[in-house]
């Protein structure tokens, strides 16, 4: 990039072809009023209205997929307590001297435990994660597409402002 001496003078982007030899010429130049406007532009768009409601619509899909895991994950471990339970009631019955049949019972038993706290993980695991999550303030949002072109291309914001 090349600035002009004077104060207000436009800028140019340009490469070289390789400054490490001796005589190395210009590639390519071009003013940079232009490609900054374009890119001023660009960023403005990608950052638009329009742009804002589809990250607000995502996040609120996001949002009905988790409660939709969430709904299934509280099925799933409900079964699972019945289950633990069932095999809580069976081994309770079960006559102590059939030894086999009672070893059989409680691993069974264990086993239906173990399912229940896998998904109480799961399900502790999703709540964590959807907390960690940044609340999104729309109406913030909605007003920072209105605001940015007006601030963008205001007469007294400087380059260092617009790179920020």
């Amino acid at each position: 990039m090349n600035y002009g001496m004077r104060a207000g003078q436009a800028h140019r982007y340009y490469c070289r072809r390789d400054e490490a030899h001796v005589g190395a010429i210009l590639c390519i130049g071009i003013g940079g009023v232009r490609v900054d406007k374009a890119v001023a532009a660009a960023i403005i768009e990608a950052v638009s209205e329009h742009a804002v409601e589809a990250a607000i619509r995502a996040t609120e899909q996001t949002s009905r997929a988790d409660d939709d895991v969430r709904r299934a994950l509280a099925c799933e471990l409900g079964e699972a307590r019945y289950d633990a339970a069932v095999a809580a009631r069976r081994y309770e019955v079960v006559d102590p001297t059939k030894r086999l049949v009672a070893r059989e019972l409680e691993a069974r038993w264990n086993a239906a435990l173990e399912r229940v706290a896998h998904l109480e993980e799961r399900a502790a695991l999703l709540d964590r994660e959807v907390a960690s999550r940044p609340a999104i303030d729309q109406a913030q949002l909605m007003t920072l597409a209105h605001d940015l072109p007006a601030a963008w291309n205001a007469p007294g914001t400087d380059m260092r402002t617009k790179q920020r």
